[in-house]
């Protein structure tokens, strides 16, 4: 009798015209939340993906270079672009960033009994990771376990060992660190395959357009020295007065052309300031600019076994809010090369190096 009387009253409503027929007629369908933007394909080779459109970034061709260069640009898009995710611009920039990054597994933890007095309790441990592929950072074809310092504030988390992650790592003051570890999927993997192969800091112009990718290239290194300041004052400037002597290396057996590293077609002048980024405080920075067009510089030939050294000053970066500090404390500089970056630990005491700081920034072009 119910049915009975249900199916009667929807007649009657359908009959009044408060129902349409096509209502009855079509199920209520529940659209599905939007998930992680979809990553292009490209298929290079029958069977290759992301993996080999990268290799295709330090191919000998001009073509195949150019080819790759839009094509990953493209893949890019979907994790910089507009309709991007904030969730997922913020884990390509991590990526992006990262002074090392590598797809591995963790095989060892070993937790400190030591337990840092904060609330909540800071606990930190010695972790073992054995890459499968290394993004980003120093080749090894071996692949050695790599060991890591890792710091949490809180309760101590549960690893995972045998299960393949991504990690970024960063090397400073003579330790390797662990910045963060990322679950890995087949989209997070790819997503972190390409963040790691454009340029630090790399991302679209104001109207869209995607910047030319300059890379440093397979085989080419980047190394990191503070510079000696004018005058050491003991318990004030350890690290130096904010200049650093930036050195590049090919490391091939043949010559190499870098092209993050921007030369001046009129004197064959190094252009420093025009090729290096500073990332501070998760802030992808740029030094003044030396005036000349970006695109008249012509990229730096180097021969086998060849460096070139230049000095850059990190108190004269731009394009990030910087919060400098008060008193004496570290803050970190992390130093980029097309692909290459490398992070060093500033001691900056502030009744010190305000003033030099400033002089720095006064001197921007």
């Amino acid at each position: 009798m119910k049915s009975m009387r249900l199916g009667l009253g929807v007649a009657l409503l359908v009959s009044l015209g408060v129902l349409a027929p096509r209502m009855l007629a079509q199920p209520r369908v529940v659209q599905p939340k939007a998930g992680p933007p979809q990553v292009a394909h490209y298929d290079a080779t029958p069977g290759a993906g992301v993996a080999a459109l990268v290799k295709q970034l330090d191919a000998k061709s001009p073509t195949v270079r150019k080819g790759a260069e839009a094509k990953i640009a493209s893949c890019a898009r979907n994790y910089l672009g507009k309709q991007a995710k904030p969730a997922d611009k913020a884990l390509f920039k991590k990526f992006n960033q990262a002074e090392r990054l590598l797809l591995a597994k963790l095989t060892n933890v070993q937790w400190s009994r030591a337990v840092g007095r904060s609330m909540p309790p800071m606990h930190s441990a010695q972790l073992t990771f054995v890459p499968s592929e290394i993004l980003r950072g120093p080749a090894d074809k071996a692949k050695k376990p790599i060991q890591a310092g890792y710091t949490h504030r809180g309760n101590r988390p549960a690893f995972a060992k045998g299960v393949e992650i991504l990690v970024c790592l960063k090397k400073t003051r003579g330790r390797i660190q662990v910045e963060s570890i990322t679950p890995a999927d087949k989209k997070t993997i790819e997503a972190a395959r390409i963040a790691a192969a454009l340029p630090v800091g790399y991302q679209f112009t104001p109207k869209g357009d995607a910047p030319h990718i300059r890379r440093a290239g397979k085989g080419v290194t980047l190394t990191v020295k503070q510079a000696e300041p004018k005058v050491r004052i003991k318990w004030t400037n350890p690290d130096g007065d904010g200049e650093y002597d930036l050195t590049v290396t090919n490391t091939n057996k043949t010559p190499v052309t870098v092209e993050a590293l921007r030369v001046d077609p009129d004197d064959k002048k190094i252009l420093w300031n025009d090729s290096v980024k500073i990332v501070c405080q998760d802030k992808a920075c740029t030094l003044p600019p030396s005036g000349e067009a970006a695109e008249k510089t012509k990229p730096l030939r180097l021969k086998p076994g060849q460096s070139v050294t230049g000095k850059v000053n990190a108190f004269a970066m731009r394009g990030g809010q910087i919060k400098w500090p008060r008193g004496g404390y570290r803050i970190e500089f992390r130093f980029a090369v097309g692909e290459l970056a490398a992070t060093e630990s500033f001691y900056y005491r502030s009744k010190h190096h305000d003033a030099i700081r400033k002089q720095a920034q006064q001197n921007k072009k």
